[in-house]
């Protein structure tokens, strides 16, 4: 979905649909906001730290509509985010070294949602202490700090990867011998005198 751009992103929309919202300046504005890089920071993280926290967890669980759209929230926000990593619109907000900063930045604060839920003693979430039956017969906090790690591994896959297919062609060039100077051209030898004159 993040490369329909041009005729393609014209064909998925109805041009009924499409030709007043092409129109609408409210919606273009809107658009160029939601499109910012800080905005899809913000969004990306804030879901995710805003959904595990214990009580919106638990309430995710027990209520459907809440579960979807908690779902919803981490789909706008993770496309908003790949909209500036993957960038297929070529739009440029960001350089190639911007959307690495962006990338290792969200990296960096998933962790500092995850790494309590990894690294804490007690049960952060009931259900996980609610369950009748142990699954692979983990402790609820053993389950729970599975559940971090696999978060954290997926994470690491899937942004890793992105991450390293933008840097590598930056690490190339600062790896590369820079090319040594051509030696300037001699300069050319002072005329020879004229010959004296025959008497």
């Amino acid at each position: 979905m993040l490369g329909l751009r041009g005729p393609l992103g014209a064909f998925l929309i109805p041009p009924r649909v499409l030709r007043p919202l092409a129109h609408s300046g409210a919606v273009r504005a809107a658009f160029r906001f939601l499109t910012r890089w800080q905005v899809a920071l913000v969004a990306f993280v804030g879901s995710i730290a805003v959904w595990h926290v214990p009580g919106a967890y638990q309430a995710a669980l027990e209520q459907q509509w809440l579960h979807n759209l908690e779902h919803l929230s981490f789909a706008l926000a993770g496309a908003l985010l790949w909209l500036q990593i993957v960038d297929p619109a070529r739009r440029n907000e960001l350089s190639r070294s911007g959307r690495v900063y962006l990338g290792l930045t969200v990296l960096a604060a998933v962790h500092l949602v995850v790494d309590p839920i990894l690294l804490t003693d007690g049960v952060r979430y009931g259900v996980y202490a609610a369950q009748d039956e142990r699954l692979l017969g983990l402790s609820a906090t053993a389950d729970q700090h599975w559940a971090a790690v696999l978060m954290t591994v997926e994470e690491l896959l899937v942004l890793g990867t992105a991450i390293l297919v933008l840097a590598w062609p930056l690490l190339l060039r600062l790896t590369s011998p820079s090319p040594s100077p051509s030696p300037s051209p001699s300069p050319l030898p002072p005329p020879s005198p004229p010959p004296p004159d025959a008497e």
